[in-house]
């Protein structure tokens, strides 16, 4: 073979491009993917929300007396 002779590849034994077959393929694969979706949607259950929590509430609790003997006397600084 000489610098200036053309190489040439041979394609002929290999399966040549069916233009509609990968599209095909592509859009069996999305409908089987979206029918899935849909009958997980078809099959979900009604879901409620819980009941939302109530507000905190601040309570203030009297000491009783015996409680009061055991605390220091309260010191009010400025």
């Amino acid at each position: 073979m000489r610098n200036n002779d053309q190489m040439e590849l041979g394609l002929a034994g290999g399966r040549g491009v069916q233009p509609g077959r990968r599209r095909r393929q592509r859009v069996n694969r999305a409908q089987w993917w979206f029918a899935q979706q849909r009958q997980a949607v078809d099959r979900a259950t009604t879901w409620q929300a819980p009941a939302l929590p109530t507000r905190a509430e601040q309570a203030w609790l009297a000491p009783r007396r015996e409680d009061l003997r055991l605390m220091p006397e309260h010191q009010v600084c400025e």
